[in-house]
């Protein structure tokens, strides 16, 4: 189980310095430290972390609200409490409490100026509470009794689980009487003074039944406070406005416009690189339907297209040369060209390649001029010539060579 570091800001000491307490549980009494609070904050990891504030600050009351949401609750409780209070509602802070046996809710009501001065503080210091609890309902508490702690010019009192007020000590002898004689037939029988000095004096008519004790704070107020802390009867200060997940909700709310705007942008962003891929998809698809119908059309015999771009790439290579043979189709017609454009009146009808061999169609003078024309591939061009067929025509002569590149 976490440790719980205890703050006290509301202790009598110098500006700027607090006491502080950790507590482990199980363990006995700590030392109670005193510093500056960012000394105090630098002793919160891994603890549950619970500020003591001034008692005096804190107005502590009862009202009657039947209803039993929390949301009722609290949008009705300044209302119930407005005519007991000096100050504007809208300028304070109400915390609900436990709810007494007769039904009566307690609460906790504070200045919200004080209230942001202290969380405003606490942070400064990286102080971040568990728990705001005015420190009157630390001081020890027993059924029938009122409990008085001296603070030097304020002496706080506790005088039920959740209730109690503060006094100004200068006048104490005189206020506290007037206070119990308010109560009625709900006065105390006993008031217990926390006054090592027995600075509080104060004496009650012995017929109002109201006994005074005086008791010994054996080490600091502070250790006092922790020694009598009950979670149960503490108001934890830190609710509605000021709960964790409103400090949270503050902290964050200012960008949340900025987070909306970069989100959208975002949105945005993805929905055009959609569109875009989309787009290019398409494109991508007719240039490929495009480039298969130029590869068809230049290699009708191909009957199956896989890869049009390689396929082509190996078809030209072969036309070039490339195809492994001694000769391509360009390296043939290119050795053959100059002996036929030495004959003259030759009509070239058709020419194709296959596997390495040019067949070539004419038509010649006559059967002279071809075997001429044969002598002149077979010297100067270096292939290996078959004529294949030769028929007059007329007076000329039409005729059908296969050429091939002769081994070297």
């Amino acid at each position: 189980m976490r440790d719980t570091l205890f703050i006290h800001l509301g202790a009598s000491l110098p500006d700027g310095t607090v006491e502080w307490m950790r507590v482990s549980d199980g363990a006995g009494v700590a030392a109670v430290e005193q510093g500056t609070l960012e000394d105090a904050g630098r002793q919160c990891a891994g603890c549950r972390i619970v500020v003591l504030v001034p008692g005096e600050d804190v107005t502590l009351a009862r009202a009657s609200i039947p209803a039993r949401n929390r949301q009722r609750v609290l949008a009705a409780l300044p209302y119930v409490l407005e005519d007991r209070l000096i100050s504007d509602v809208e300028t304070l802070h109400f915390a609900p409490g436990m709810r007494e046996t007769g039904g009566a809710l307690c609460a906790a009501v504070v200045e919200r100026t004080r209230m942001d001065h202290w969380i405003e503080r606490l942070r400064a210091a990286a102080v971040v509470p568990d728990m705001l609890v005015p420190d009157t309902l630390t001081l020890p508490f027993e059924a029938g009794a009122w409990t008085v702690l001296d603070k030097g010019e304020i002496s706080l009192v506790r005088t039920a689980a959740q209730g109690g007020f503060a006094l100004d000590s200068a006048n104490f002898a005189l206020l506290l009487p007037l206070s119990v004689e308010e109560t009625g037939d709900q006065r105390p029988e006993r008031v217990v003074l926390y006054d090592d000095a027995h600075k509080l004096a104060v004496e009650f008519p012995r017929d109002s039944g109201v006994h005074v004790e005086w008791r010994a704070v054996s080490g600091s107020r502070l250790a006092l406070m922790v020694q009598n802390f009950s979670e149960q009867a503490a108001i934890n200060l830190l609710q509605g406005d000021y709960s964790r997940r409103e400090q949270l909700g503050r902290v964050w709310r200012p960008w949340i416009p900025a987070a909306l705007l970069l989100a959208v942008l975002l949105l945005v962003n993805a929905g055009m690189t959609i569109t875009d891929y989309i787009a290019l998809s398409r494109e991508n698809a007719a240039l490929e339907s495009d480039i298969q119908a130029i590869y068809l059309d230049a290699f009708p015999e191909s009957r199956r297209v896989v890869n049009p771009r390689a396929q082509m790439e190996q078809g030209l290579a072969v036309l070039r040369g490339g195809g492994g043979s001694d000769g391509g189709f360009l390296t043939l017609m290119n050795d053959a060209a100059g002996p036929l454009r030495q004959v003259e009146n030759l009509i070239l009808q058709r020419v194709s390649y296959h596997d390495g061999k040019l067949d070539i169609a004419l038509v010649i003078g006559d059967l002279q001029a071809l075997d001429r024309l044969k002598q002149q591939l077979i010297e100067q061009a270096g292939m290996a010539v078959d004529i294949q067929s030769a028929s007059a025509l007329n007076d000329r002569v039409e005729a059908r060579l296969q050429l091939v590149k002769r081994a070297s």
